[in-house]
């Protein structure tokens, strides 16, 4: 309703996206998706929690929100899957992959904010 200060409460990065709120809601107003474009607009003033910079950070450097490290490839391999998902990872080892255009402008992230003292 026009107050911003909501772009830097951290309670908005508590939202775990479950989408339960979003099918219960009587009058269809999707407070997900509420969340989701307040965290849009957040993030673009450098209001990000640190757990979801993270995550970009992750995406941005493996192409996967979960890194996988020998020991997942090994499972997947003992489990009769691929080494890799079919996700970033595998294309990442792919040449002629898009993926460092989509690095360079989708995980453009504002500079990290100094946390104020309390």
């Amino acid at each position: 309703m026009g107050d911003l200060s909501v772009l830097k409460d951290p309670d908005i990065w508590l939202c775990t996206t479950c989408y339960q709120c979003y099918e219960r809601c009587p009058r269809d107003v999707r407070p997900t998706d509420v969340i989701m474009e307040l965290r849009n607009y957040a993030t673009k003033l450098g209001n990000i929690s640190k757990n979801h910079r993270a995550v970009v950070g992750y995406l941005k450097n493996f192409g996967h929100a979960v890194p996988i490290n020998d020991e997942v490839r090994k499972r997947r391999v003992e489990l009769g899957l691929d080494e890799l998902p079919p996700t970033m990872f595998k294309y990442k080892e792919e040449e002629d992959n898009d993926l460092d255009k989509i690095k360079k402008n989708f995980f453009d992230l504002p500079p990290e904010e100094e946390e104020e003292e309390k």
